[in-house]
């Protein structure tokens, strides 16, 4: 029996860990919080966040929401995080969960082809434990990322990442009455100046350019003329699926048919660079209130340098401000643990490839989940424990990992795969998935089929079927000459 350690209790680590104890693995989870959620643990909150997507959209596959869930709503944080922490009730994972612990270092040996962990806990102890076949970090770009801004140390106020903009935290901003700006463009910052919209609120909402989004409220529609049993096949189901097969290859014609017949908006300028688009969702009277707040409070720029009472942008103009709320994203690489081979510590800045963007080739049983999405949702973890399975009993050794990753012009971990605002959303998706149906590990028909019945079908959604890799020869894989970088 393969003996697996997952690293993460969040959505995808819990999703991985149900489908494993399935089918009979032995395996161990190490969370650094109190309980499960990930992200969706209220220490790793922000106020006003919600799931991007509908709630029938974002469940379990086995486990549907209560009867009192409307989900054709997007649910928020809270919800959530209950709601996973009922699957993990009810599935019976919180036994194989170890909480309060941090994994500091993956310690892999080419001989024996296992790993340990170098573990410690929240009152002090630290060990290692005994060795595990595979190990699964479901850790991706979830450590805070603030800019290093020119004179910040000079800025008597406070500079702090979205995640820290908690319920506790903008109640006393407000009642301070202190000078808030509010930095991005992207989901995060539509989320915080709506927060402080609804108090009424005056801040400085500063982005260098606006994001483009997908309208809510028409897929909600569908999603309830679906669930009460209106399957037909409306001009909204047409457009958005042509944009979606258009945008794969075309991803400026796909965006432009989008624009001109509304599925997608923006608060700001109706510009056309839709690498500012990302697949997020607002409603159309979350859409009204960010128009008037861009109309109000909005300023394009970008900022130079910090002075003790605010910021200068590059366009000389100064802002006061008292706190800089920076909606900048996660890091790639502050949040991965380090990883020895035979006590050889691995340089992640000389990671060029990446095999499935799952696993780095010098380190066959290590598996990243955060670097490669199935499709949106909490399902995403089993989906991609289906393909975990299959790649846990081929054996590829690391020659066959070399030959077969994706190399890359840049780092492998130094940079959002989809969420990177220098390229098109679509086809970056797209090619995460090519490898997969190229090489027979899911059929192409059965992917866009089960996007479709993912987005607009009505009733329980049975996960994508994953297959074994039939074009590799067993020879191949466990004789293949060890190729070093």
């Amino acid at each position: 029996m393969k003996r697996i350690a997952i690293i993460g209790a969040g959505f995808r680590g819990i999703g991985c860990l149900r489908v494993l104890l399935q089918h009979g693995y032995q395996v161990d989870v190490y969370e650094k919080n109190n309980d499960v959620g990930g992200v969706w643990h209220p220490s790793n909150n922000y106020q006003g966040l919600k799931i991007h997507t509908p709630a029938k959209l974002n469940q379990f596959f086995d486990f549907p929401y209560p009867d009192n869930i409307d989900l054709s709503e997007r649910l928020g944080s809270k919800q959530i995080f209950e709601y996973i922490k009922s699957f993990c009730i009810a599935k019976d994972l919180y036994s194989h969960i170890t909480f309060n612990t941090q994994v500091h270092k993956i310690q892999y040996n080419t001989q024996s082809k296992t790993s340990t962990l170098l573990l410690s806990t929240n009152n002090g102890r630290e060990y290692v434990t005994n060795k595990y076949d595979f190990i699964i970090n479901t850790n991706g770009f979830c450590d805070k990322h603030i800019p290093e801004f020119k004179g910040a140390e000079k800025f008597n106020g406070e500079i702090i990442h979205s995640f820290d903009a908690t319920e506790e935290e903008i109640k006393s901003i407000i009642s301070s009455n202190k000078k808030v700006t509010v930095v991005g463009a992207g989901k995060t910052s539509t989320d915080l100046v709506s927060t402080f919209s609804k108090y009424n609120y005056k801040l400085t909402w500063l982005y260098r350019k606006a994001y483009w989004f997908l309208r809510f409220s028409p897929l909600q529609n569908a999603i309830k003329n679906g669930s009460s049993g209106d399957s037909g096949f409306s001009i909204y189901k047409m457009l958005m699926l042509l944009g979606f097969l258009i945008s794969s290859h075309f991803p400026n014609l796909g965006c432009w048919l989008w624009k001109m017949t509304d599925v997608i908006d923006t608060y700001g300028e109706r510009h056309s660079d839709f690498k500012k688009f990302h697949v997020a969702l607002i409603d159309d009277s979350e859409f009204k209130t960010l128009k008037e707040s861009n109309k109000l409070y909005g300023v394009i720029g970008e900022i130079d340098r910090f002075d003790k009472n605010g910021y200068y942008l590059k366009n000389k103009r100064f802002i006061e401000s008292d706190v800089v709320i920076c909606c900048t994203g996660s890091s790639g690489t502050k949040s991965l643990v380090n990883i020895e081979i035979d006590g050889e510590k691995l340089n992640l800045n000389n990671v060029y490839k990446s095999y499935r963007a799952s696993v780095i080739p010098q380190v066959p049983n290590l598996i990243f989940t955060a670097y490669h999405h199935f499709v949106m949702g909490l399902g995403d973890g089993e989906l991609q424990a289906q393909w975990i399975m299959n790649y846990m009993e081929s054996n590829y050794n690391e020659a066959y990992l070399r030959k077969n990753a994706l190399t890359y012009d840049y780092p492998f971990f130094t940079k959002l795969i989809l969420f990177d605002a220098s390229e098109y959303y679509f086809p970056s998706f797209m090619k995460m998935q090519f490898d997969f149906i190229k090489n027979h590990e899911m059929g192409s028909m059965e992917y866009v089929k089960f996007i479709y019945n993912f987005f607009f079908k009505p009733g329980r959604l049975e996960p994508l079927k994953m297959n074994f890799s039939t074009h590799v020869q067993e020879h191949e894989i466990r004789t293949a000459p060890i190729e070093h970088a």
